[in-house]
């Protein structure tokens, strides 16, 4: 009887430790989600406050669809618009209409590419 007694409580003494154990890392694991939440709403913050600042990225986000994150990343990547002479040029650019290549009026269709930038 005195050996069960012990084997229950070194039972219950180690479930014990490792629901501490559990506890604990659960703790941490929240504690590294509240670190990455404050990150992230400075990343936010930051591209928030940029969109304000530039009139191209303003231009950008008043489009449809576009928020401040994508407004940020194609003025970072375009640089100055003012490159392309229309908006299908544009379009073409990010790949989302096939490039058009004219000649003795006859028109020839580019593939539609996944990225513009490459």
């Amino acid at each position: 009887m005195h050996d069960t007694k012990l084997s229950v409580r070194a039972e219950l003494v180690e479930a014990c430790a490792r629901h501490g154990a559990a506890l604990r890392q659960a703790q941490s694991l929240r504690q590294a989600q509240d670190a990455r939440a404050l990150r992230q709403a400075r990343c936010d913050e930051r591209v928030g406050a940029h969109v304000k600042s530039d009139p191209q990225a303003q231009a950008a986000a008043k489009l449809h669809g576009i928020g401040p994150i994508g407004a940020s990343a194609v003025v970072a990547s375009v640089g100055n618009f003012k490159q392309f002479k229309s908006g299908d040029q544009f379009g073409a650019w990010l790949g989302i209409v096939p490039k058009q290549n004219s000649s003795g009026g006859k028109t020839s269709l580019g593939r539609i590419t996944k990225r513009g930038d490459e």
